[in-house]
């Protein structure tokens, strides 16, 4: 019913709502969800609430209703980057109506455009976005129709969207 899944270096997992999940030490999460506030949890490695000073609530018969079984998600995909106008560019997702989620990696200068808005996120390096200066852990909102995004420096991002179901 359930698989155990090592993590692979700037490989790729999609894992979809309702997939029982935990995630291991030193393992990045880019996590993109829906406006939701809904998370049952099966074990919680006896942390504590910060805010109630006592174990956060486990939820192990919504966890059985609602769990995806069995897992049929493919595992850890590579996807091969692109050069593209100065960046390297990997696709990892791009579904209608649920996500788009993009690597970029930029060493000098390169340019992207997405005609949707972006949220880019910093995952190392530092530079900027046409003037604008980022470093590791910044989140910035590039609106619908912006334009060429002229990427300087040395940059690691995240690039995360959605567009509509056509």
């Amino acid at each position: 019913l359930l698989k155990y899944l090592n993590a692979k270096k700037d490989w790729y997992i999609d894992i979809p709502a309702g997939t029982l999940h935990a995630i291991g030490k030193g393992v990045l999460i880019y996590n993109i969800s829906r406006n939701a506030d809904c998370t049952y949890r099966l074990y919680d490695y006896d942390r504590i609430d910060p805010k109630s000073g006592k174990h956060r609530p486990l939820h192990a018969q919504k966890v059985i209703d609602n769990v995806n079984t069995p897992d049929n998600t493919v595992g850890f995909v590579w996807f091969e980057p692109t050069l593209e106008q100065g960046c390297q560019v990997t696709r990892y997702w791009d579904e209608p109506g649920l996500y788009t989620l993009l690597r970029l990696k930029v060493q000098g200068e390169g340019r992207y455009e997405q005609e949707r808005f972006s949220f880019y996120t910093v995952y190392e390096g530092a530079g900027t976005l046409n003037g604008h200066p980022l470093k590791k852990g910044d989140t910035v909102l590039v609106p619908h129709g912006y334009g060429p995004c002229v990427l300087k420096g040395d940059l690691d991002i995240f690039v995360a969207s959605y567009r509509d179901i056509v």
